[in-house]
């Protein structure tokens, strides 16, 4: 993720709205590429559950 897009993530409170955030940027990793294991990073920083 981005230095815009991690700011972005730590303000989201709303359970739907941070679902909506990490479907963004899985759409954007398959289109643009880059840090794969971005994901596993957030969920373990933030204790996400699936």
């Amino acid at each position: 993720m981005t230095k815009i897009q991690k700011k972005i993530s730590k303000r989201l409170n709303s359970k739907d709205t941070q679902v909506a955030f990490v479907r963004l940027i899985r759409m954007q990793q398959t289109c643009l590429g880059g840090y794969e294991d971005w994901e596993k990073a957030h969920q373990d920083r933030y204790k996400i559950q699936d």
